[in-house]
């Protein structure tokens, strides 16, 4: 008998673009700032019937932050995470290999990046604070 083997396979859906926290089966806390987004996917006939429910909830900071900064290993730009793809982005700008391809990637991550703030979910906007100090040297590359 040979050994059983186990394939996993993921595809970005809603939620790897969404900052959640899981908190059980069936069970996900979402910045208020994205709770309608995913209310509007739920009430697609496909999904019915399912009850949703959404209530107002405090949450950890710190669970909230990392939250975030899952969003941001998981959102995609292209074939890339966001993570992966600023940092890419970074490495062309200090290398000073910005080309019209290049430009379009950052237009591209920035309106991602952009997105995702909108629904930052930390204490005092901490986790945009953060992601615009990655994005600031990628920002000047377009002026």
């Amino acid at each position: 008998m040979g050994q059983e083997r186990i394939y996993l396979q993921t595809y970005p859906g809603l939620l790897s673009q969404t900052p959640h926290i899981k908190l059980g089966k069936s069970v996900l806390a979402v910045p208020a700032a994205a709770a309608s987004r995913l209310e509007a996917f739920f009430r697609d006939p496909a999904w019915q019937p399912i009850e949703l429910h959404a209530f107002d909830a405090m949450l950890p900071a710190e669970l909230r932050f990392q939250a975030m900064r899952e969003a941001v290993a998981t959102s995609k730009v292209g074939e890339a995470t966001l993570r992966e793809e600023i940092a890419a982005l970074r490495f062309i700008v200090e290398h000073k290999r910005v080309g019209s391809e290049a430009i379009e990637r950052i237009r591209r991550a920035l309106r991602a990046a952009d997105e995702l703030m909108k629904t930052d979910w930390s204490e005092g906007r901490e986790f945009s604070n953060e992601l615009r100090a990655q994005l600031a040297p990628v920002r000047k590359a377009l002026r």
